[in-house]
């Protein structure tokens, strides 16, 4: 019989049988150590490419280590392919996405830099009515205070409250504003008296209850009808009292001092006007007006007295 091939069940291995006489048994394959019976063949096969020694067989139930005395061909080494290609880096939408947050912190630096920046400039232009209210927010709230420009005018408002506040339609109230810009002239003549400053403080609430609808057109006109009169009253009060202090600095009888005090008040309120402490000729009425109120108690020639009442009207008339 010529030699044959016969393939592995297990591995497919191609071996090529050379002795006829294992035929019908059972060898091991040299590759898998497969136990499989060798087939006659039916047909003649072509050469394998691998062929295998005479293998010598074992009966059922031998060791595979007695078995087999096998060569096995050698078979060339398989190259191993080397991965060329670069190793992969960090794909591009990350650095898409780091540019796109720098981007985007750079813009809100800016936006925020320029946004100060408008505040300030509100802050600077602000005047009357305005002015007094960003005042009064500074103390509740510090320098955390937004200057919104609206209109004409700047509106200060708390930066904790929305910038979008939309506040209901008022009718606009021309002496609301008098009024603010006197009392706050009136707290910088007093200095900061504590009287002037609570008036001021009430003014304030009425102002807001009044532009927020919490509080009726009559009702506000009504407030400021009181915030007026006392005001003018506190005025006078301490007008009144520094008066008086200068005129005890002369010795003169306590008895006298409130009606001097009095006369000396209605005769320089006769004759003041916005803008007459610019005007030389009014001043020289002014010093006339003051001495003729001091000659009942022959205080007339007093200059140093006179120059000082004088003084004391351009500070507080």
């Amino acid at each position: 019989m010529d030699p044959f091939d016969v393939t592995c069940p297990a591995c497919q291995r191609v071996l090529r049988i050379k002795d006829p006489s294992v035929v019908g048994k059972k060898i091991f394959c040299p590759k898998c150590k497969e136990r499989f019976r060798i087939e006659a063949p039916t047909t003649t096969t072509a050469a394998s490419e691998e062929a295998v020694n005479p293998i010598s067989f074992l009966p059922s139930g031998d060791s595979p280590a007695a078995s087999l005395n096998t060569t096995a061909s050698k078979s060339p080494a398989t190259k191993t392919k080397v991965d060329k290609r670069k190793p992969a880096g960090k794909p591009k939408w990350m650095w898409f996405s780091a540019g796109g947050v720098i981007l985007l912190a750079v813009i809100a630096g800016g936006l925020k830099f320029y946004g100060n920046y408008v505040n300030q400039q509100n802050i600077a232009n602000l005047s009357g009515a305005d002015k007094l209210r960003y005042e009064e927010l500074r103390k509740q709230h510090g320098d955390n205070i937004n200057v919104v420009t609206t209109g004409s005018s700047n509106t200060p408002t708390s930066k904790k409250t929305p910038l979008a506040e939309k506040l209901p339609e008022v009718a606009p109230v021309p002496r609301a504003d008098e009024l603010a810009n006197r009392l706050q002239d009136l707290v910088r003549i007093h200095k900061r008296n504590p009287k002037m400053e609570t008036l001021r403080s009430e003014f304030e609430k009425a102002r807001h209850a009044y532009t927020h609808a919490q509080l009726s057109l009559d009702d506000f006109e009504v407030q400021l009808d009181q915030l007026t009169a006392d005001a003018d009253r506190v005025d006078r009060e301490l007008v009144h009292g520094e008066l008086k202090k200068i005129l005890e600095q002369e010795g003169l009888k306590d008895d006298l001092i409130p009606g001097l005090v009095q006369q000396i008040d209605n005769a320089v309120m006769s004759k003041r006007f916005d803008g007459w402490k610019l005007d030389d000729t009014a001043q020289k009425e002014m010093q006339t007006t003051i001495q003729e109120s001091l000659v009942d108690q022959q205080l007339d020639m007093n200059q140093q007295l006179i120059q000082h009442l004088l003084s004391f009207a351009e500070q507080y008339y």
